[in-house]
């Protein structure tokens, strides 16, 4: 026979350093979680009980039982003898710190499962300027909430999606940790900042027109790089990575099979490939730019390396700002460099013009159909056409129409 329950919890957490006296004016930290009770008797007769926080934020009180129930099952189908041994075992080693421990979760864990190089980056730098300066010479096991606050505090002159990827690198590294078995359990359950849905930036039609207009003006290979991300929805490693044979000029489509940042070439950023219909100005700028030069679409100006003279280059996400900061000018627009507002305009118009969201997911190559639907607010009709359905179900709509103008009510009512 055995017994399982749960109960709310909110834990109080003092700041680091406290004595915890009666005269304590720290800032107290409060986390909410789930305590567990699990009970029951082996059929030796010994009883059994074990009482724990469940090592999970942010669940109901059936996903609790829930969990608290598998963790009963797992404890029933090691046995008694397998439970009494493990706590026999003499403790192993002590916890590594988080300065010893980062390079292992970069290699193993963000290399090991092919990270993009610039998310590599990006959590090396993390760990590097916000984490190993505040918990590098602490032991994993020693992280505490508190502390993690703090960097919260800390950290409030960076935006809200910039302190959630720090929290991010801490909380898989810490999970990698108990994984691989350097650590039992995590020390802490790390909870994200709300974040609001950010709107998307794109061009409305006449200024993306002057954008192509500026583009075709200044360079052919400034134009063409302004319709692949307007009119094919490339990104900007997919763009650097283009080359001519994925061009097919028969069946009218663009091959979108690999991506470059920093000189590795990896696959598009949800993994796989996609086919993109060229639109008409598309395809005559790629058969206009056809050259010899190098396999690669576009190519940056000749450069003289002293063992490579008169070297023609392929171009880097460098190259590509820096162009679209030229186009950007000429247009008259904000100068900013940022070449995806282009794909977001291609999305967007897509929305706009009507296609369905399933579409314009496969046109643009998001991994999950919540990307796509950021831009299907500007579908035609996506909520005036909701309210008139409204009405004629309703009958509203027709009431309305049928019922007297105010002036003539009150026309009435005087005589």
């Amino acid at each position: 026979m055995s017994d399982v329950s749960v109960r709310r919890i909110k834990k109080v957490m003092h700041v680091a350093g406290c004595q915890k006296l009666r005269t304590c004016s720290c800032p107290f930290e409060y986390e909410e979680g789930w305590l567990y009770d699990i009970r029951f008797t082996w059929p030796s007769g010994t009883p059994f009980r074990e009482k724990k926080r469940v090592p999970l934020s942010g669940l109901t009180e059936k996903k609790a039982l829930a969990w608290a129930t598998e963790r009963r099952n797992v404890i029933l189908a090691g046995g008694e003898n397998k439970l009494a041994q493990q706590k026999e075992e003499p403790a192993g080693e002590p916890a590594p710190t988080l300065r010893e421990f980062g390079p292992r979760y970069i290699n193993d864990y963000c290399k090991a499962n092919r990270n993009k190089p610039r998310t590599i980056e990006e959590k090396e730098n993390i760990l590097e300027y916000h984490l190993y300066p505040r918990f590098g010479a602490h032991r994993l096991d020693e992280i505490r909430l508190a502390e993690i606050q703090r960097l919260k505090g800390d950290l409030e002159d960076l935006s809200t999606s910039r302190v959630n990827n720090v929290l991010n690198v801490l909380s898989t590294l810490l999970a990698f940790a108990v994984d691989v078995e350097v650590l039992k359990t995590a020390p802490v359950t790390i909870q994200l900042l709300k974040v609001a849905p950010a709107e998307v930036e794109f061009y409305e039609t006449d200024v993306y027109e002057k954008i192509v207009a500026s583009a075709r003006e200044l360079d052919p290979r400034s134009y063409l790089m302004v319709l692949l991300g307007g009119e094919a929805g490339l990104r900007r490693g997919e763009i650097v990575a283009l080359e001519q044979n994925d061009v097919d000029f028969t069946r009218g489509f663009i091959h979108v099979r690999r991506s470059e940042s920093k000189g590795h070439v990896t696959a598009p950023k949800s993994g796989r490939s996609r086919k993109v219909d060229m639109t008409a100005r598309l395809a005559a700028a790629l058969r206009e730019h056809r050259h010899l030069r190098s396999k690669r679409v576009l190519w940056r100006d000749a450069e003289y390396k002293w063992d490579r003279p008169h070297l023609e280059a392929g171009v880097t996400d460098r190259t590509l700002q820096n162009w679209m900061e030229r186009v950007q000018r000429r247009a008259g627009v904000e100068v900013t460099g940022n070449l995806h507002i282009l794909r977001h305009t291609f999305c967007s118009r897509l929305a706009m013009a009507g296609v369905p969201t399933k579409t314009i997911k496969e046109l643009a190559g998001h991994a999950s159909i919540t990307t796509t639907e950021r831009y299907m607010h500007l579908a035609p009709g996506s909520t005036s056409d909701a309210i008139r359905r409204l009405e004629a179900a309703s009958g509203f709509g027709r009431i309305l129409a049928d019922a007297p103008a105010a002036s003539e009510t009150a026309g009435a009512s005087r005589l």
